[in-house]
């Protein structure tokens, strides 16, 4: 659910630089995006203590991460499946 909140606030901050022009964003801006929320969630990770609590198990740091950009890589592939469904 957070990563779902962590998506929705990027994007719509780049609708609100943009001017509000489209949702849908071209591959190298969802690869940033991705990597971006990746960051952001092992920094929440970090500040929720998550992150020691993973490494205890021994989880490294690196697959939170990649944990994190997979999720905005499935929620980036649902909106582009269903702009291209309604035709936008």
């Amino acid at each position: 659910m957070r990563a779902f909140a962590l998506w929705l606030a990027l994007h719509l901050f780049v609708a609100f630089f943009s001017g509000f022009a489209t949702f849908q964003l071209p591959l190298a801006s969802v690869l940033v995006m991705s990597a971006a929320a990746g960051w952001l969630g092992m920094i929440d990770a970090r500040r929720r203590n998550e992150l020691l609590l993973l490494q205890n198990l021994g989880v490294d740091p690196i697959i939170v991460a990649g944990i994190w950009m997979a999720s905005i890589v499935i929620l980036e592939t649902a909106l582009h499946a269903l702009s291209v469904t309604a035709g936008v």
